[in-house]
């Protein structure tokens, strides 16, 4: 992407949709598994229509970012119980601690998914051992990270804020915040990602399958 654009904002814009592919596909191939063939082509079809419709708030910023991770990691969390495996369970926490860095509030898909598992008929050994290959997972994707960045010469310390510590002015949460929040949620080009996930918990809940 550098070597295209430059420092640039196309840059990053190459790159996020360059990890929009596999997140796609992974997307597709859920819902192939759960609603057939015709319905994973729909997704696969219509999943880079809206992320690139969705506008320049969406695409690139580190919600989305971390969130493609997380459709990865949901992908080799279900690929995971259904083939065996423990190797899977460490890839998905590895997308998981990814996400973390895009975002450390993205974290809090881990521990749901064992409650996903146990949910779905698996017996808690297995949802265990599987946790601690995602908790494994993520504390390579994390430790790798500070590793690199600190043979750049940042410090931990300076880590931890980068990441873990939020903006002080994300901090003052006052009404004009929450009534722009209120405002963001009700605007028009929500409407239909609203719908999307309306439709879908519907479908899930009169659904039995992992995925």
């Amino acid at each position: 992407s550098l070597s295209l654009f430059g420092v640039h904002l196309w840059s990053w814009r190459a790159f996020d949709f360059l990890l929009l592919i596999p997140a796609a596909w992974c997307l597709a191939d859920l819902v192939r598994q759960s609603a057939g063939d015709l319905g994973g082509r729909i997704t696969l079809l219509v999943t880079p229509l809206l992320y690139v419709s969705a506008g320049y708030w969406v695409a690139g910023q580190k919600d989305m970012t971390g969130g493609l991770f997380l459709v990865v990691a949901l992908w080799l969390h279900v690929r995971g119980y259904r083939r065996g495996g423990l190797v899977l369970h460490a890839a998905a926490g590895l997308c998981i601690g990814v996400a973390v860095l895009n975002k450390p509030t993205l974290g809090l898909v881990l521990p749901m998914l064992p409650l996903h598992a146990l949910a779905h008929g698996y017996r808690w050994p297995r949802a265990a051992a599987a946790t601690f290959a995602n908790v494994v997972g993520l504390g390579i994707a994390l430790a790798l990270a500070f590793a690199w960045i600190h043979s750049l010469g940042t410090s931990w310390r300076d880590f931890a804020d980068m990441v873990f510590t939020y903006p002080r002015s994300v901090r003052s949460f006052n009404a004009a915040a929450l009534t722009h929040v209120v405002d963001k949620l009700v605007h028009l080009r929500m409407s239909g990602f609203l719908t999307l996930l309306i439709a879908g918990s519907l479908y899930l809940i009169g659904s039995d399958t992992l995925t």
